[in-house]
Parts: structure tokens; C-alpha cells; sequence
């Protein structure tokens, strides 16, 4: 219940196989193996083509993945460690 009475909040669970069926249907990009491409950081001038970076001391980046359509038949060709956190919240607010 809220404070004043008239706002509701609903909390709704969507099952694994809706989200890969919708995930296939809407055609969303997932991760399906972590980028090996090796960085630039060993040519000459590579930071004047380059964006201004933190350290990684301070900020902690997320790995870089190579993505691909969903597709619900090749589930187990994507990086899916755990179904329930697989698809972000932004992603399960789309579906």
C-alpha cells in the first residue's frame, strides 16, 4: 500500500521460456563469448584516437563480449551462467 491510497505497485515474474521466446522474437543481442581482440595500448599515439579513460584503478570495467541475436533452439550457445540474471532488468522491462 502507498502513502496516499491511490498508487498500487504489482510485482510480475516472467518465466524462463517466455523470456527466450520473446528475447527470440524481439531479435535482443546477448553475449555469446568474451572479446579476445587485443587492445590498442601497445602502438605508438594510440591515446590521441582513443577517448579519455579512468584508471582501472578507480573504475573497475565490465568485460567486453561479442554479441548475437537470440536465438531460443541455440540456447546453449550463449554465455548463460545463471537464466535468472541472464537478461538484465532493462531487457526484461522490454519483453
Amino acid at each position: 500500500e502507498s502513502e496516499d491510497g491511490r498508487t498500487y505497485f504489482l510485482k510480475i515474474h516472467v518465466p524462463w521460456e517466455v523470456l527466450a521466446t520473446y528475447a527470440d522474437v524481439l531479435k535482443i543481442k546477448v553475449p555469446f563469448k568474451i572479446n579476445d581482440i587485443p587492445d590498442k595500448k601497445d602502438m605508438p599515439m594510440s591515446w590521441l584516437c582513443t577517448p579519455y579513460r579512468l584508471p582501472e584503478h578507480v573504475m573497475q570495467p565490465e568485460p567486453d563480449y561479442f554479441t548475437a541475436t537470440f536465438d531460443k533452439s541455440k540456447s546453449d550457445f550463449f554465455l548463460i551462467e545463471d537464466k535468472e540474471t541472464f537478461f538484465p532488468p532493462s531487457t526484461r522491462n522490454r519483453i
